[in-house]
């Protein structure tokens, strides 16, 4: 699939000489006005060899929302919090990772979350949008807002510092784009039709899981159930699974991983464990695994999420990371495995000085990734069955790419 990079022609250009803007920079798909004064531009876009329309084949739009710590309404500028009194953070990974996972063919997503009003830019803010989408195998559609516009266009030093940080970080990600065919790990398949009825609880779930900082993987019901490599499947959709749904399922507790489900699930397999895993659950063994049945029916995606992540357990993590406030991460390997990526967001304006990444595995050697700079090699202590590293200073995005032992 060719590689994409696609971005949102502001309405604030109106010359077709603003296209030099996007010469020598991986933008090559423009969505721009329909209207006759944009015309001249559509023209000369495609004089350039840029495509204007129709979408590629293969590509899916996903609307998402702007990046970042949600600010409070009370009128300040406080973060707004969740249940847990942690800043509440909007990401586009999960959908991204659902329209993935309920497609019967690769496709590529593109996040469609332009900038929240009118208020300037950052350069942190847009460099987080472009990675957010990016890690989880996505591309944003690249938007600027009238005030980002109008700077760029009238040369304001400000706007121009976010316009090339905006084109380094689309660079990074195109020179990367092998990445996005590497094989997604996790370790809690949420298997849904995220859809209905079902969907306002098992997307946000899938949103959730990743806020607590453990690795999901969305699994349709509508395509081949994939559960290599996960340590627990949650079921939560309101109706019983389908025969063919079920027996896969079974069949991977079966080999000793974890069901979690609801009553919903209907009558349960195995038998009942002298042992409750986690208060407000009924535990039984089937075959190697075991199955823990919520008592009631579960309507919190919160209270679901967190359940979920503490029967399956932290000491199973994926990666980590300390010393940076909210954060999420998203980890891939080579078909082959000789090869993990650990991919770190830092929901941030600022950059950190002293954080330190977590990776599970044995490794002989580890490279850093940053937007800003080359990657390096960088030094790994052995630490609690992975590998530990301290990082330099870093803003909103790093990557470690691993090699196994």
């Amino acid at each position: 699939m060719p590689n994409w990079n696609p971005i949102r022609w502001p309405d604030e250009w109106r010359d077709p000489a603003r296209l030099e803007l996007i010469a020598s920079t991986p933008f090559n798909f423009l969505f721009i006005g329909e209207g006759e004064e944009f015309a001249p531009i559509r023209a000369a876009a495609k004089s350039r060899g840029l495509q204007t329309g129709p979408l590629p084949d293969g590509v899916r739009i996903v609307k998402g929302e702007w990046p970042g710590i949600r600010i409070s309404q009370n009128g300040d500028d406080s973060a707004a919090a969740g249940p847990t009194g942690e800043p509440w953070v909007d990401s586009n990974g999960w959908r991204v990772t659902i329209e993935e996972a309920s497609s019967r063919t690769h496709v590529n997503c593109w996040v469609d979350a332009p900038p929240k009003g009118n208020a300037v830019i950052g350069a942190g803010a847009v460099r987080l949008a472009i990675a957010d989408a990016a890690a989880a195998g996505g591309r944003w559609i690249v938007a600027l807002n009238d005030a980002l516009a109008k700077g760029v266009a009238d040369a304001n030093p400000h706007s121009l510092e976010t316009w090339k940080e905006a084109v380094a970080a689309a660079t990074f990600f195109a020179r990367q784009a092998e990445w996005m065919n590497w094989t997604t790990r996790a370790t809690i398949g949420v298997v849904s039709d995220f859809a209905g009825k079902n969907g306002a609880l098992t997307r946000e779930v899938l949103n959730l899981i990743g806020r607590a900082a453990s690795h999901y993987r969305a699994i349709a019901k509508v395509a081949a159930l994939n559960f290599e490599q996960l340590r627990a499947v949650l079921y939560a959709d309101f109706e019983a699974p389908a025969p063919a749904v079920r027996t896969a399922i079974l069949d991977f507790v079966k080999q000793g991983g974890t069901l979690i489900t609801t009553p919903d699930w209907g009558a349960v397999e195995g038998t009942p464990r002298g042992v409750v895993m986690r208060p407000g659950y009924r535990s039984f063994t089937y075959g190697k695994g075991r199955i823990e049945v919520a008592a009631e029916r579960v309507h919190d995606p919160y209270t679901l999420a967190n359940d979920a992540v503490i029967i399956v357990s932290h000491r199973y993590d994926l990666a980590r990371m300390w010393n940076t406030g909210a954060h999420a991460s998203y980890v891939s390997a080579l078909p082959d495995g000789k090869r993990t990526l650990a991919q770190f967001l830092i929901y941030s304006d600022q950059a950190v000085t002293e954080a330190t990444a977590w990776v599970a595995g044995k490794y002989r050697s580890a490279k850093l990734y940053t937007i800003e700079t080359s990657p390096r090699p960088v030094d790994m202590i052995s630490r609690a069955g992975g590998v530990e590293i301290h990082l330099p200073r870093v803003s909103q995005y790093v990557a470690i790419e691993l090699e196994r032992i």
